[in-house]
């Protein structure tokens, strides 16, 4: 009431819904299945750059 005193009321109506968004349980299995190997790919990729890093962080204090 206070919103309509101060910038009055809206000129055209707004177009509202109480519908609830359609969730697809099959879909989002299916979408998740799909990015699972690329998370696990990713997931081996970092562990062999982290493998890499100490390695070379040994070679270096063990030549110093």
């Amino acid at each position: 009431m206070l919103w309509n005193h101060a910038y009055g009321r809206p000129t055209e109506p707004r177009d509202t819904t109480n519908a609830l968004p359609i969730f697809n349980y099959g879909e989002m299995l299916r979408r998740f299945g799909r990015s699972r190997p690329t998370i696990a790919a990713r997931r081996e990729q970092v562990l062999a750059e982290l493998r890499a890093e100490e390695e070379l962080r040994a070679n270096r204090s063990e030549t110093s």
